[in-house]
């Protein structure tokens, strides 16, 4: 009989304990669900903390001083940069912005004007204009809030990373140690090898990203004043910042270009179309093997799933987010699982990059 009781005291345990677990997971993924946006804010300030820190990292491996120093260097030249940027290339910058939103809505209208040339084209319109102008009924105090929350949130967003970022460029050590105090003494030492195993990966990651930012930017721009198509410059900038999405970022950062083409002539929007092909092309097959002889590669179903899922789940941040977080996700999994758990050895993300230096 005690047997039995000693049994059922085991049995009623061992199921508060899975139930336990199960309700703590279901917390965890709530919160990670509704704070997400937060997190993936918290990431990007890694991300520009990780990119501060490998500039002042390489300096000093070459000139005296200490890295903290170089560091303060860096984020000054940064900023001082992005200053001047704003002072003398500002204004320009601005009316081109208007100009490129002019003549992308000006094309969009002359294809909408070609397509109502057809008879489904033109129903298919109507259809769409209709579903449009219900959307649309909000009075204009909502539209006019909605502009004024969604920029504040937008410069809120913008402090939120670069503090973060700052304060974890200057004492990654303290948060790191504070991080790894979080699991069993045991598995501390292993935890730090993984942390330096992540930030390696992403640190190589950001380096192909800049490479190939400016590689696409410059052909572009190069391709574009050859035709002869409006808003070169502008629209070689949005080419380079949408490089860093990639395989998405690319296609829509073509459409306003194609749109524009579009307006010059039918032959002309051909090619900008093989233009921004091309490149892409070069750049898959050329540019990033070699960047990837050192830098870090993804499966791009992979990049693209990850990029759809957080795009949906946490809008604009998500979708440039998507991966580097993917990045970081696989060194995870590759350590933890695949090493520890399997006990497989394999190959990490970013881990020849720093081998070969």
């Amino acid at each position: 009989m005690e047997q039995k009781n000693n049994s059922l005291k085991d049995f009623s345990l061992r199921t508060l304990i899975v139930i336990g677990i199960l309700l703590l997971t279901a917390a965890i993924t709530i919160i990670t669900w509704y704070s997400l946006d937060v997190i993936l804010l918290i990431f990007a300030g890694i991300l520009l903390a990780i990119t501060l820190r490998g500039i002042s990292q390489y300096i000093s491996g070459y000139l005296p001083f200490s890295n903290k120093l170089w560091l303060t260097v860096t984020i000054l030249l940064g900023f001082s940069s992005l200053i001047f940027g704003f002072w003398y290339f500002g204004p320009h910058v601005a009316r081109q912005i208007n100009v490129l939103s002019d003549s992308t809505l000006n094309s969009l209208n002359h294809l909408l004007d070609e397509i109502r040339k057809f008879d489904i084209g033109k129903k298919i319109i109507s259809e769409a204009a209709k579903s449009f102008e219900e959307t649309q009924k909000l009075n204009i105090l909502a539209r006019i809030t909605g502009i004024f929350s969604s920029t504040l949130s937008l410069l809120i967003n913008l402090l939120i990373v670069l503090f973060v970022g700052l304060y974890t460029a200057y004492e990654p050590k303290q948060y790191v140690d504070g991080f790894i105090r979080l699991v069993p003494i045991s598995y501390r030492k292993r935890m730090k090898e993984i942390i330096i195993s992540v930030e390696h990966a992403l640190r190589w990651y950001i380096i192909g990203r800049i490479l190939s930012m400016i590689s696409i930017g410059i052909f572009t721009l190069i391709g574009l004043w050859l035709l002869d198509v409006p808003l070169a410059f502008s629209l070689a900038t949005l080419a380079a910042l949408m490089t860093f999405i990639p395989y998405l970022g690319p296609i829509l950062s073509a459409t306003p270009a194609i749109l524009i083409a579009l307006s010059i002539s039918p032959a002309m929007a051909l090619y900008v179309a093989l233009l921004y092909t091309g490149i892409q092309l070069i750049e898959s097959y050329l540019i990033t093997p070699l960047i990837q002889l050192r830098a870090v590669s993804l499966p791009p179903v992979l990049t693209i799933a990850t990029q759809i899922i957080l795009g949906i789940v946490a809008g604009g941040i998500g979708l440039v987010m998507a991966t580097p977080f993917t990045v970081m996700v696989i060194v995870v999994i590759q350590t933890v699982y695949i090493e520890d758990i399997l006990g497989d050895t394999i190959p990490l993300l970013g881990q020849h990059s720093e081998n070969d230096s």
